[in-house]
């Protein structure tokens, strides 16, 4: 299983429908082709994680590529793991519960085990989408 971090800078302003949209959107598309992941947006940059299947992640990659919404996108990490970490969420938003406060947490764990620029990046994003 691939597990994939990107982090990528926004580049319109998203209301809450906007959001909604995407999230339940990307839920039901990550689910038809077996991802997992979670988005965290903190009104600038999108950080998001994308666990699956290696052909299966390249495809939602591209997409998000060609997405007009994302610009200056950096993958952060690309590793491959034999467990997933967002069991069944085809794609949540990070600040929709407790829950996902937990899954937060533990990328904010991750994110600093990274090098220095990186592991900054992914905090500040993910602390950032939480307020």
């Amino acid at each position: 299983m691939r597990r994939l971090i990107y982090i990528s800078l926004v580049t319109a302003s998203l209301c809450d429908d906007q959001m909604d949209t995407l999230v339940s959107t990307s839920s039901r598309r990550n689910t038809e082709s077996g991802i997992t992941g979670m988005l965290w947006f903190n009104g600038i940059h999108f950080a998001q994680v994308l666990e699956g299947d290696a052909e299966a992640v390249d495809a939602v990659m591209r997409r998000i590529v060609k997405d007009q919404r994302h610009t200056n996108i950096q993958i952060i990490t690309d590793v491959t793991d034999d467990r997933r970490i967002f069991g069944t969420w085809g794609m949540t938003l990070a600040n929709d519960g407790p829950e996902r406060l937990a899954m937060s947490m533990l990328l904010l764990g991750s994110a600093r085990g990274m090098a220095a620029p990186d592991g900054d990046r992914i905090s500040d994003i993910v602390i950032s989408s939480l307020d």
